[in-house]
């Protein structure tokens, strides 16, 4: 048989399947053009130019691999739509007098045309938008714009490998269905329904199981550094749970529905709930793959939005004030020596704070603060310790506090303290007064990570007893020690700051062992990590995004078909169209609508998780995180509307091509 004919009729195959093939092309050219794109972006070495390059390009190359990934899952999903409604033709093909390895041939040519269209649209789309990507970038972290045009070999290569990769998968894959499947269940696989499931009450159990234990993690789970090891367990019982109750759980609810008769023995409700027991086991993965979507969508998008939005309280948090010096030990002449510098060159300071301090980590354990390891610390919550003097928390606050000898004011830093008293390198100290450690102008960096206290003690005596104490319960473990802080506010421009930071490294004493920080630097480090974040969220939210649309798309379409022989039997038996356009929107709203209802259950559960995350990453405006995240659902709930509404327009053209039921 002549070659070029299978490549003919490859192509009248994909000219006549247009409707089925023509999103699935699109979705393969969009997916090729965002890998080219992050992958160029990630190479591009322009990038380290920018404020927080390095940390840009680290998030880059994470969203890259999370890319690749993405492509090979979903593109082999939503290959399966395709390849069922195909099995038919195939079979005629067969019928006709082709053998297996010709019908491999033609889904040779099909694939290599695919892959041809997808490459090249893809990459064309890529290289013409990759500047352009690259200049919001730039806007974004406000770095100076190159001209020129850029064509990178080997993110070419890396593109191509991969496509071909998978396209070679799904072919092979699309081989084995044809081969292992009879001609006679080829013939009927296209218009099979599925057999009524039976109710799974295990499934259903290990459902509530997982999904309750994934909720009751992020409820409960009160320290940030926690909240960060407990994440990926907790998403993961979410997801088991998800599938699990839309695959055995929705069929459970549908069966006791069928078993209230008022409810039941209703034209509309008869029909929808009938039709939903028979295919729920095939449409609830799709769904429970919406859901999924739509969760990741959300708490992206928000999460990444917030702190982008929020980066500045971050970076007052890390770094207070203009210029930053700690100093190992007290250290009493450093604020001499710091203002004696300033009044040399000349430079009027704003505001300045300067205290001494221990900050180490412990165990709490009740109303126990454990630094020996040697001690049972099971049971424990792990946490930051920050002991100030009376006379330096007076000083920086303003305030006229006074403390007796086994009295302190204790600050807590999202982390919960039971009880008014607590006990400390083995002596009992009264709480005398409780405060938010938002309000302080000393929270350290430590207390961001694991959540802690601050610990404000009656004098200097009692923070050396403490000190000393600590280093004889740690011995050999023990890195914490006594530091200096000194911040100052002042205006100067970039280049002057680091000049001053040089004259203040040279000036002090080597024995300090002194660090100088500047605001701006910690302004780009954080930029940089949350601009990149949320440059990954947005692009990630686009991919699922598509990937939802074209999973609800070809839902919609394979609902269609199995629905039309059904729909005009119901016309035949007595159903007027009323009745009939009233059983079809109740069923496919229902079930097109419900992701989206999970979706938000989900994400009001997980909000607490997050927030604790975003937490520990210097982002306590809760405020901020609830408002990112209800504009974000609300705007997505309009956009999947309107989703919902395109497609629904393909399932009701499909039951009645030409009965205007709807």
């Amino acid at each position: 048989m002549n070659r070029s004919f299978y490549w003919k009729l490859a192509a009248i195959s994909l000219q006549k399947n247009g409707k089925t093939y023509f999103p699935y092309i699109l979705t393969c050219i969009l997916t090729v053009a965002m890998y080219y794109l992050i992958l160029s972006l990630a190479g591009n070495p322009g990038i380290y130019d920018l404020v927080g390059g390095s940390i840009i390009a680290s998030t880059l190359n994470m969203g890259c691999f999370v890319t690749a990934v993405f492509a090979v899952i979903f593109l082999f999903y939503t290959h399966s739509f395709l390849i069922k409604q195909r099995k038919k033709e195939m079979v005629l093909y067969n019928i006709l007098g082709m053998e297996k390895r010709h019908l491999g041939y033609i889904l040779a040519c099909e694939t290599l045309y695919i892959l041809g269209i997808s490459l090249a649209a893809g990459l064309g789309i890529g290289l013409l938008m990759d500047k352009l990507l690259f200049l919001i970038l730039l806007k974004m972290f406000d770095g100076t714009v190159t001209l020129g045009f850029q064509i990178h070999r080997e993110v070419l290569g890396s593109v191509i490998m991969l496509f071909v990769c998978i396209f070679a998968a799904i072919f092979l894959n699309s081989l084995r269905q044809i081969h292992l499947t009879k001609p006679i269940e080829l013939l009927h696989s296209a218009d099979m329904g599925e057999r009524e499931p039976k109710i799974k009450w295990f499934m259903s159990l290990a459902g509530i199981i997982c999904l309750g234990s994934g909720y009751t993690i992020a409820l409960t789970t009160i320290n940030p550094m926690d909240a960060i090891m407990l994440f990926f367990f907790a998403v993961i019982l979410v997801i088991i749970g998800t599938y699990c109750l839309f695959v055995a759980g929705s069929i459970t609810i549908l069966k006791m529905l069928r078993m209230n008769r008022r409810f039941y023995y209703h034209p509309r409700h008869f029909i929808a709930v009938s039709g939903m027991i028979h295919r729920m086991k095939q449409n609830a993965v799709g769904l429970a793959n919406i859901c999924i979507l739509s969760t990741m969508v959300l708490v992206m998008i928000s999460s990444t939005m917030c702190m982008y939005l929020g980066s500045q309280d971050a970076i007052r948090r890390n770094c207070p004030h203009t210029i930053v010096v700690q100093a190992e030990g007290i250290q009493e002449e450093l604020p001499q020596k710091m203002e004696a510098i300033l009044q040399e060159d000349q430079i009027e300071r704003e505001s300045a704070v300067w205290y001494r301090y221990l900050d180490y980590t412990a165990y709490r354990k009740g109303n126990v603060l454990i630094t020996d390891p040697s001690q049972d610390a099971s049971g424990s919550i792990i946490c930051g310790i920050i002991a100030i003097a009376l006379e330096d928390y007076n000083r920086c606050q303003n305030t006229q506090y006074t403390l007796d000898q086994h009295e302190v004011i204790l600050m807590t830093d999202y982390a919960e303290y039971p009880g008014d008293t607590l006990w400390l390198a083995g002596e009992e100290y009264k709480i005398k007064q409780v405060e938010e450690a938002k309000s302080a102008r000393f929270v350290m960096r430590s207390q961001t990570i694991v959540g802690g206290y601050i610990l404000v003690v009656p004098d200097m005596a009692t923070l050396f007893r403490l000190d000393g104490a600590q280093r004889l319960e740690y011995g050999t473990e023990y890195s914490s020690q006594l530091e200096t802080y000194y911040g100052v506010d002042v205006v100067l421009s970039e280049e002057e700051q680091i000049q001053l930071r040089a004259e203040v490294q040279a000036t002090l004493p080597a024995d300090y062992q002194s660090s100088v920080s500047l605001q701006f630097e910690e302004e780009d480090t954080v930029m940089g990590l949350y601009g990149g974040l949320f440059f990954i969220g947005v692009f990630l939210s686009i991919l699922f995004v598509i990937a939802t649309i074209l999973i609800i798309y070809y839902k919609q379409m394979s609902e269609g078909y199995e629905d039309r022989q059904r729909f005009e039997i119901l016309q035949k038996v007595g159903m007027t169209r009323k009745e009939i356009r009233g059983t079809i929107r109740s069923q496919v709203f229902g079930v097109f609508y419900l992701p989206l209802l999970v979706a938000g259950v989900h994400i009001v559960f997980a909000f607490p998780f997050i927030a604790r995350i975003l937490q520990a990453l210097s982002m306590p405006n809760t405020g901020l995180f609830a408002l990112c995240t209800g504009g974000c659902f609300l705007v997505f709930a309009i956009f999947y509307a309107l989703i919902y509404n395109q497609t629904a327009k393909t399932y009701y053209r499909i039951v009645a091509p030409e009965k205007r039921y709807f």
